[in-house]
């Protein structure tokens, strides 16, 4: 059927703008180089600069951002992503264009970016810059609600569109085809740009990209031992900076391995690296110069490559390995295909083409022949085709649909904010306790805080990526390191002057201790970090005997997340099933008629117990792990949850078998744990109910509780120290306010931003801003 074509202002008005949502020049990446000369070229195409983009910051980027730049969303700043789309819903806005690729975007599998979309009332195009063929679960999810958010997307593959429809169930009108874009220049000789970089009279081989290892240049190295002895004239340029992100992980380590390589083979006359981040001027000139294009990647996965696609648009012979994007765009002849890691496979391809220039020179054309479609003039096109579509059909939404979208939920999750934390925290360790929110250090340090604390700072870090709290992490594993003993076991209290206190060495300690210990060697920010943690865990595991159920709990979590690296580890995952199974043994002896839990009385953090055990099931997937956990998840919760709210057991006679739970002093680590454990039995049951009350335990903090008052100070980023009969205790010590972040932490970490927006919310933050000054002045 004849579609006429529509000039994009017949859907849009003239002052109505394209917000491109990315990453951005100055930002050295791919995808801030593709927004740039995508929105460049739209804007040519339509006729009018009228766009505006939305820039996705890292906190280590150059933010001197040109004039279109209107709005700047920090990778891992949840916030950033509901205060975008809010900016964009008052704006002139028509039509929004969004590039995703998972890593731009903060949260697990970038999924800080769907609370942007979910806020959003404008019609969004999204291009897919990875479509995975076989993602985890958590990808899988990330992607398919990217899909669901979004009006139409863009695939740089025909593989994408069938792996979208096959796998991602997305329905086939919503997805597009369109090429990466590339620039149009002419057809020339390499030889006139051999000049400019000392290799004239040479063969070419050219990759370009920033530099990490699954670029495998390590492939093309070793091949080129090979290549030069038969043609002595090869030159190899590597071009690009190293990947930001490797280079703060392991600084330049893999640059250095592949130049070390290149004098151990002799290759020094041969392969030169250019280490810097180059202009598009530059780039053309490059790769102009080069006689055969090289991209000898190592994921299969790979669904589209700029640096192939500018390779095709300017007429290279090109040489790959068969990611799916090269196996589609150099079939039919465009260039040739050698296995993955096979340096032999690629020598010899490598001298077929040198030495065969009539079958490089056939190639050459036929890539440059599919370029033509390929430039950014016909993709801009394709582009505004695209925004005629999503335009017509989202200004013919039924009214109901417009209403229903005007109303978008406001998350209820504040920021993750360490900053009490940094307060309380000195070069040794964290103060205890707090005069109100001021450190007091006549109580001096704990192992328990400082090892829960540490489980903060790594939880963070792993979340918002901000690297002060890596400063916190290091204190703290120092602190934990010096604490341990020979045994394996560790002090507990030190006094301000740095003295330990020779009193008795808990059980709970020591489990708090291999809790903190698993999350570093799971989550810890360098290799070294993890390899310390896994020492002092190993030590404190040695000769682990253990009584106390709460103490099993804590040493269990940290050996989930243990095996969460180390998945094969044996004996590790032996030493979590005996206490799993020491834990069914003590509830089944502890357990009569309506109670059911693991002893005569029940404390306080008593939701780690029904955790570890639910962990336990992810790991061994053995049922009678989760049949106690939820039996005695669900003791907890008729024992402490009124319907409307919690009221965990206080702290005067704790809650003895057979007497009066105690009321008050309520503790914050309660709701803390209970947040996690919900969170966590709503990941594996599915069921609903779980979620609400970990929504619950975690609105405790914000006053949902029996004397409607906060203990969060959105402020100080700290937690009162407990709810007493007259209100919250206004210190704010290091356990509070861990346990709040402990119970924020779980709520992102699942993605619930569940809404808040509704009357009695609202008056209940009315209420809780004014509940504590009360508080104080009945105290």
């Amino acid at each position: 059927m004849f579609r006429r074509e529509v000039p994009l202002t017949e859907h849009l008005d003239p002052g109505l703008e394209i917000y491109f949502v990315a990453t951005y020049p100055p930002r050295n990446c791919g995808i801030a180089t593709f927004t740039y000369d995508l929105a460049h070229a739209v804007a040519s195409e339509i006729g009018t600069p009228g766009f505006q983009v939305v820039a996705v910051n890292n906190p280590l980027q150059d933010r001197n951002y040109p004039a279109e730049v209107a709005f700047e969303i920090g990778q891992n700043q949840i916030h950033d992503y509901r205060l975008a789309a809010d900016y964009i819903n008052v704006s002139r806005a028509g039509v929004v264009s969004l590039q995703h690729e998972f890593g731009i975007f903060g949260g697990p599998e970038g999924r800080y970016i769907n609370h942007f979309l979910g806020n959003l009332k404008r019609p969004i195009v999204t291009t897919l810059h990875t479509v995975m063929k076989e993602p985890n679960e958590g990808y899988r999810k990330s992607l398919s609600d990217v899909a669901d958010l979004s009006h139409a997307l863009v695939v740089m593959s025909r593989q994408s569109e069938t792996i979208l429809r096959e796998i991602y169930h997305v329905p086939k009108h919503k997805i597009h085809f369109i090429h990466h874009g590339v620039p149009d220049v002419a057809f020339i000789d390499p030889n006139f740009h051999k000049d400019r970089f000392d290799v004239e009279g040479r063969t070419v081989l050219l990759t370009f990209g920033l530099l990490n290892p699954n670029k495998g240049i390590e492939t093309v190295i070793e091949a080129l031992a090979t290549v030069v002895k038969r043609f002595p004239r090869v030159a190899y340029i590597i071009l690009g900076a190293t990947h930001p992100e490797v280079k703060r992980e392991h600084g330049e380590a893999y640059r250095l391995s592949l130049q070390r390589m290149v004098a151990r083979l002799g290759l020094e006359q041969h392969i030169f690296f250019h280490n810097r981040f180059v202009s598009h001027d530059e780039l053309c000139q490059f790769m102009g110069a080069c006689d055969i294009y090289v991209t000898p990647y190592l994921s299969k996965e790979q669904s589209t490559s700029g640096p192939l696609a500018y390779a095709l648009g300017m007429g290279k012979a090109v040489i790959s390995t068969p990611y799916t994007y090269a196996e589609e765009m150099l079939a039919g002849g465009r260039g040739k295909l050698v296995e993955f890691n096979d340096p032999e496979h690629m020598a010899q391809t490598v001298m077929g083409l040198i030495e065969n220039e009539a079958e490089r020179h056939r190639m050459r054309k036929k890539a440059y022949e599919l370029g033509r479609q390929m430039t950014w003039k016909n993709v801009a096109r394709r582009y505004v085709d695209v925004f005629h579509e999503v335009l017509g059909s989202f200004h013919a939404r039924p009214e109901t649909e417009i209403i229903q979208t005007s109303f978008m939920p406001q998350d209820a999750i504040p920021e993750i904010k360490l900053d009490h934390l940094f307060r309380l925290s000195d070069e040794t360790g964290i103060i205890q306790h707090s005069v109100y929110g001021v450190p007091d250090r006549r109580f001096g340090y704990s192992t328990d805080d400082v090892a829960r604390a540490l489980v903060v700072a790594l939880g963070a870090y792993h979340q918002v990526k901000e690297e002060r709290f890596l400063t916190l992490a290091n204190t703290y594993i120092a602190f934990l390191r010096h604490a341990q003993l020979a045994d394996g076991r560790f002090r507990n209290l030190m006094d301000y002057s740095r003295q330990f206190n020779d009193g008795p060495k808990t059980e709970d300690t020591w489990g708090r201790a291999i809790w903190a210990l698993g999350c570093g060697v799971q989550l810890g920010p360098t290799e070294w970090f993890r390899i310390l943690s896994r020492e002092l865990l190993e030590r404190a595991t040695a000769n682990l005997d253990m009584e106390h159920p709460m103490a099993k709990a804590y040493a269990m979590i940290g050996l989930y997340h243990f095996l969460q690296r180390y998945s094969s580890a044996t004996a590790v995952k032996k030493l979590f099933q005996n206490l799993a199974d020491s834990l069914i043994e003590r509830y089944g002896q502890a357990k009569k008629d309506e109670w059911c839990w693991f002893s005569d009385s029940v404390t306080y953090g008593n939701t780690k117990i029904p955790q570890a055990l639910l962990l336990a099931y992810k790991v061994l997937n053995n049922e009678i792990y989760r049949t106690v956990a939820l039996e005695s998840l669900d003791f907890l919760t008729r024992l402490t949850y009124t319907g409307e709210h919690f009221d965990f057991v206080g702290n005067v006679d704790w809650y003895q078998k057979g007497k009066e739970k105690s009321l008050f002093d309520q503790q914050p680590v309660d709701a803390g744990y209970a947040v996690e454990t919900y969170v966590l039995a709503y990941e594996i049951t599915k069921e609903p109910r779980y979620l609400e009350l970990g929504q619950a335990a975690f609105d405790w903090f914000f006053g949902r509780n029996c004397l409607g008052a906060s203990l969060y100070d959105f402020t100080q980023g700290a937690c009162y120290d407990g709810l007493t009969p007259y209100g919250p205790n206004l210190n704010q010590g290091a356990e509070s306010t861990i346990a709040f972040l402990l119970g924020n932490l779980a709520m992102f970490q699942q993605g619930f931003l569940t809404s808040a927006a509704n009357s009695e919310d609202m008056s209940r933050v009315w209420y809780q801003d004014i509940q504590p000054l009360a508080a104080k002045e009945i105290a």
